[in-house]
């Protein structure tokens, strides 16, 4: 085995593996591996280290260590994902589009909170209830889109691919959502 120099090319190997891999070196190291995809793992990144401490004792930074062109990583961060905005969203072509789940929960919601604005007599219950309505409409529509959101998630890896970063951002709206949406029902269900 040949002694690595630089460690970033068992880095640099390492993210070729998950984001680029070659595919002729991948191929080759599976057939030699007699098809176990952790051995051939393990070659493909001890191959690739090595070709990756080549390109760096070179000076070059950049560009592909592999001979046929393929395969390679961008050297620093890696690029962003550009973000998809909420018009070409709704446009998304599936029956299962997440906003489609947030806007009849949102409108089911807003009739309950309509029902209850219109059974009041008193100004002061009114105003209380157009306040509620600005917070029990959007909650409903968040766990609308959550649901359906982590329903895809779950079943589909292109989804999860294009959508990861949106979790954890996503978690922490629907919690908040779950539990205003609780609370000003019991109110509601009390009030009525």
């Amino acid at each position: 085995m040949t002694q690595i120099q630089h460690r970033e090319a068992w880095l640099l190997a390492s993210r070729e593996f998950d984001e680029n891999r070659s595919e002729s070196l991948w191929q080759r190291c599976l057939e030699q591996c007699h098809q176990d995809p952790n051995e051939a793992k393990a070659q493909y990144l001890n191959e690739a280290a090595v070709l990756y401490d080549q390109h760096l004792a070179q000076g070059r930074g950049e560009g592909t260590p592999h001979p046929d062109g393929s395969g390679g990583v961008r050297r620093g961060r890696p690029p962003k994902q550009p973000r998809v905005g909420l018009w070409a969203r709704l446009k998304e072509p599936s029956p299962l589009n997440p906003l489609i789940a947030a806007i009849p929960l949102g409108l089911v919601a807003l009739w309950i909170i309509l029902g209850y604005i219109f059974a009041q007599t008193r100004p002061p219950f009114v105003v209380w209830g157009v306040l509620l309505a600005i917070i029990y409409v959007p909650a409903a529509a968040i766990i609308g889109y959550t649901a359906l959101f982590t329903l895809r998630y779950r079943l589909s890896e292109t989804f999860r691919r294009e959508r990861a970063a949106e979790v954890d951002g996503l978690s922490l709206w629907a919690i908040v959502s779950v539990l205003l949406f609780g609370a000003i029902s019991t109110f509601l269900l009390w009030a009525m």
